[in-house]
């Protein structure tokens, strides 16, 4: 049974590339936005994993990150953020994401930490 990930980007390009890399071996489930993405973590108790850009509209990554953790529901599902703004890893990683992959993706990168994530439990 495959898990599933919610994607979070304004981009919907970006949501399309990972939709495709990762939907083989995970259900995605793309939110373009953070209201979205809460709707859809409200709706559903299975989400595995959340990638997140940094850059949304309305709010950053590193607010929508600390709403989740300070949330009694979703604090406990995992958070990968992914910016090209390398330099705010050490915030994300102090607000809870559990790792921070730098734009742009590598395919097996992401793969690879999701997989440690999700399937081993390493966080």
């Amino acid at each position: 049974m495959k898990s599933d990930i919610l994607i979070l980007d304004d981009d919907f390009a970006l949501c399309k590339l990972l939709e495709s890399i990762l939907s083989e071996k995970y259900n995605v489930v793309v939110c373009g936005s953070p209201a979205l993405a809460i709707s859809v973590l409200k709706s559903t108790q299975n989400i595995s994993c959340i990638i997140t850009d940094l850059v949304l509209s309305g709010i950053t990554g590193i607010d929508f990150l600390k709403y989740l953790k300070g949330s009694g529901n979703f604090n406990s599902i995992p958070v990968i953020v992914m910016s090209a703004y390398w330099q705010i890893a050490d915030e994300c990683y102090e607000a809870g994401a559990c790792c921070f992959i730098r734009k742009p993706i590598n395919p097996d990168i992401l793969l690879e930490k999701l997989d440690d994530i999700v399937e081993l439990g390493v966080i």
